[in-house]
């Protein structure tokens, strides 16, 4: 763990990588040891292939990422967050159902417990690699279905009994398309304006948000998923 400093502030940053489990049990050691605990936990960390690459090889890295990374990076940290702490995902336009060509997906998504949303992925998984993806209703885009998946999931975290008991609340946010590495530099919003919807979630008060727990967040407000 190294140390930046600005003035007054101070910045410790850790190298984490979420595909890689030892990795994140490394983090949480080192942060648990350092803090005891954390109040906000930011998923921000994504894959996005750029150009037309999309084949099952795609799939299985960027799932590896953007979901399961996601996943198993947030329930390791989730010891460690204090009562009344808060959650983000950082997911995007394509993580709404909306996105998905299928009523069926949508509604399944919508209806998913954590064992139909792994279901669902490796049924998308077998039709990239059957070449069968588009007639069963998945779109063209790794990145978009794993995104789908972070909502779905943000939604199950937030119900469950132990963020209940914890009263910490969970939510999916999109920030818009931002100017970054990742997604160019055609994109209309600076990095700086996509944080500010999930700076509010992080810091608002609980009264103020509290009945967005759980539901996808763009441009400061719910918005249908």
């Amino acid at each position: 763990m190294s140390q930046l400093k600005n003035g007054g502030n101070s910045v410790d940053y850790l190298q984490l990588d979420i595909s890689d489990p030892s990795s994140v049990r490394k983090a949480v050691a080192e942060v648990q040891e350092k803090y005891g605990g954390i109040d906000i936990l930011v998923n921000n960390a994504g894959i996005a292939t750029k150009g037309d690459a999309f084949d099952a090889d795609v799939v299985r890295d960027t799932l590896a990422t953007n979901y399961y990374g996601t996943k198993n990076a947030t329930e390791s940290f989730l010891p460690l967050i204090r009562p009344g702490g808060r959650i983000i995902f950082i997911s995007s336009t394509l993580g709404k159902r909306s996105f998905l060509k299928s009523e069926e997906l949508k509604k399944r998504f919508g209806n998913a417990d954590i064992e139909e949303v792994h279901r669902l992925l490796q049924e998308f998984q077998k039709a990239v690699e059957d070449g069968t993806y588009a007639e069963k209703g998945w779109q063209k885009s790794a990145y978009g279905v794993s995104k789908v998946a972070v909502t779905a999931y943000t939604g199950i975290l937030a119900r469950s009994k132990e963020l209940q008991d914890k009263k910490i609340l969970a939510f999916a946010v999109c920030p818009g398309w931002c100017r970054t590495d990742m997604a160019g530099d055609k994109a209309p919003k600076s990095a700086d304006q996509g944080a500010e919807t999930p700076v509010y979630l992080a810091l608002a008060k609980e009264d103020e948000i509290a009945k967005g727990n759980g539901k996808f967040w763009t441009e400061g407000a719910v918005a249908e998923w």
